[in-house]
């Protein structure tokens, strides 16, 4: 998914860790992780979204092909 025209927020960690793209609602939540359930629990204890509201993807999210390409989940909560 290109995502190069959509609003971005970024959270980093103090610790080392991977960025995982949340994308809700037109907005990439670019979260600094060791993994993508760290990033979705992250996610919930920053208020963007519950858990269990996320829905995992096989496509990467895209801001410069083969250069910034990010592990993707979409909202798929109400």
């Amino acid at each position: 998914m290109n995502i190069d025209k959509l609003k971005t927020k970024t959270y980093p960690a103090i610790e080392d860790g991977s960025e995982f793209a949340l994308i809700k609602n037109n907005v990439v939540h670019l979260i600094q992780a060791h993994g993508m359930s760290d990033a979705i629990i992250r996610a919930h204890n920053l208020g963007i979204a519950k858990s269990n509201e996320w829905k995992l993807s096989n496509e990467k999210a895209v801001l410069i092909p083969g250069i910034w390409e990010y592990d993707m989940a979409t909202f798929a909560g109400a």
